[in-house]
């Protein structure tokens, strides 16, 4: 389908949790070096709602009283993470990326997140 602009807009819904995901970020990285003219691309974060959870989870696990928390990650093999420490990471990584992409240094984005995860 003609774009204007001749470019593609990508989003990817993620988690930083998500081992799988940020395995096709590293993997993605590569080609992005020549697609960058030609993709908008655009993270997005997974979360889900859970208001009627207890106090202690939505403390833990939320913000907002339960109206964002992280995805499922209780398949992180052997790490002790905590939800608000998955959507701290998630919210960095949000605004790095429009930061960056707003100055023009958006593969930076992509360095940090091959050399975090």
């Amino acid at each position: 389908m003609p774009h204007p602009d001749n470019t593609v807009e990508m989003e990817l819904w993620y988690s930083s949790s998500n081992t799988l995901a940020l395995d096709f970020v590293k993997e993605f990285d590569k080609y992005m070096v020549d697609l960058q003219d030609y993709i908008d691309f655009i993270p997005r974060f997974v979360t889900w709602g859970c208001t009627g959870c207890s106090p202690s989870f939505k403390e833990r696990e939320c913000y907002s009283g339960g109206k964002y928390c992280a995805p499922n990650h209780g398949f992180m093999r052997g790490m002790n993470v905590k939800g608000v420490d998955i959507l701290t990471e998630d919210l960095r990584e949000h605004c790095l990326h429009n930061r960056l992409k707003n100055s023009g240094e958006e593969y930076k984005w992509w360095d940090y997140m091959k050399y975090i995860h």
